[in-house]
C-alpha cells in the first residue's frame, strides 16, 4: 500500500510539473491547425534541440520530431517511430543521435534521422535526459532513480538503477545526466540530489551544494571542472572544481530554469514564463536578456543549443528562436 501510494506521489508530481511547463492547450475548444506544410502545430511543446553545424533536430510531445538543415530557416518531419513524448535527444555527430522519453521509449538513428529505430529495453520508467559522449557510451536517467547504460551505442542497454536503503529514497527522478569523459559524469534531480562518478556510472559519490530548492532540473559541464546545475526557484549552482564545491549563484529570478549553454565568456539560461537570462562572463553573472525593439517568448523555453554564432531555442507553443551573431539578437522562426 505503502509503495502504491508513493508511486502515485510521484506519478501526480510530474503531470503538475509537466503541465506546468506545457502550458497545454488541450480541453479548449481552439482549433489546432498546421502553422506550416511540414507540420509545426500550436500546441506542439518542443523540448530539447539538438545541434551539429548546420543541423538542428527538436522533439516533444507525442513523439514529434523534426529536422533542419539549414539552421533553422526550413523544417521537415521525422518520423520517429514512437507516440510517446520525447524529452532529450543528443548528436555525437551528423549521423548518429538517440532520444527519450515516456515508458522506457528510446529511439535511435545512424543516417541523420532519416530513419530512427526503438532500442529495446526493460525499463518502463519515464526517461528525462540522454547524454552520450561519442557513439559508443552512453546513458540514459528518469524516474525511480533510473539509470540505463550503453557501451555499444544503444545495442544493448544495461540497469544500473540506483536502490537506495529506504524506498523513498529511491522514489527519485532523476531530471538531467551529462559526462565529459566515458568515465567522468553528473546525475542531478529531486531531494536536491547530485551525483558524481569516476568509472562511467557504475558507481556513485553523493555532492552537497551550498543551498538548493528541492528539485534540479538540469547539469552541464564546460569541461571537467567548470558545472553549472539549474533548478527551481531560479536556482543555478556553479562549481569550479568538478563538484568539490557547489556555489549559489543570482539569477534574479523565481522561475523554473530547464536548460543552459555556456561557451568561452558567453553563456545563456531558459526557463518558464520567458525567462532568458544571458552571462558576459562565462557563467558567473547571469542578467535577464534585452533586446530592444523585439519581444521574447511568454512560453516557456525548455531546450538551447549553439554551434559558433549561430543558436536556437525551442519551447512551448512550437516556439523556435534562432540567432546568427552569436546570441546578440534572436529573431522567431517565421512560420
Amino acid at each position: 500500500m505503502i509503495k502504491f501510494l508513493r508511486k502515485s506521489i510521484a506519478w501526480l508530481f510530474i503531470l503538475i510539473f509537466y503541465l506546468a511547463v506545457a502550458g497545454t492547450v488541450y480541453g479548449s475548444n481552439k482549433e489546432d491547425p498546421p502553422l506550416l506544410e511540414e507540420g509545426f502545430l500550436y500546441s506542439d511543446m518542443f523540448y530539447d534541440v539538438a545541434v551539429v553545424g548546420s543541423n538542428y533536430w527538436t522533439v516533444g510531445y507525442r513523439g514529434r520530431l523534426f529536422y533542419s538543415a539549414d539552421r533553422g530557416k526550413n523544417w521537415t518531419r521525422q518520423d520517429s517511430g514512437t507516440e510517446e513524448a520525447l524529452f532529450s535527444i543528443c548528436f555525437v555527430d551528423s549521423k548518429n543521435g538517440w532520444a527519450v522519453g515516456d515508458y522506457g521509449t528510446i529511439i535511435h538513428t545512424s543516417n541523420g534521422g532519416k530513419t530512427w529505430e526503438l532500442q529495446p529495453n526493460d525499463n518502463k520508467n519515464i526517461l528525462r535526459s540522454v547524454h552520450f559522449i561519442d557513439q559508443k557510451h552512453g546513458w540514459a536517467v528518469g524516474t525511480w532513480s533510473t539509470l540505463l547504460i550503453t557501451k555499444d551505442g544503444g545495442k544493448s542497454w544495461q540497469d544500473f538503477s540506483i536502490k537506495e536503503a529506504t524506498e523513498e529514497a529511491t522514489d527519485r527522478i532523476f531530471s538531467s545526466v551529462f559526462f565529459t569523459s566515458p568515465l567522468t559524469g553528473c546525475i542531478v534531480g529531486e531531494f536536491r540530489t547530485i551525483l558524481h562518478t569516476r568509472d562511467g556510472g557504475e558507481t556513485w559519490t553523493p555532492q552537497k551544494a551550498e543551498m538548493g530548492g528541492k528539485y534540479f532540473t538540469c547539469v552541464y559541464f564546460l569541461n571537467d571542472k567548470e558545472g553549472w546545475i539549474l533548478g527551481i526557484d531560479g536556482q543555478i549552482l556553479y562549481t569550479p572544481d568538478g563538484g568539490e564545491a557547489w556555489f549559489a549563484l543570482e539569477s534574479n529570478t523565481k522561475e523554473l530554469l530547464l536548460d543552459i549553454f555556456v561557451e568561452g565568456e558567453r553563456g545563456f539560461i531558459v526557463g518558464t514564463r520567458g525567462v532568458f537570462l544571458t552571462s558576459k562572463d562565462g557563467g558567473r553573472i547571469w542578467k535577464r536578456f534585452q533586446q530592444a525593439g523585439s519581444s521574447i517568448s511568454n512560453w516557456w523555453m525548455g531546450g538551447i543549443g549553439f554551434n559558433n554564432d549561430h543558436g536556437i531555442i525551442v519551447g512551448g507553443h512550437a516556439t523556435v528562436m534562432l540567432t546568427d551573431d552569436g546570441g546578440k539578437t534572436w529573431h522567431f522562426y517565421q512560420r
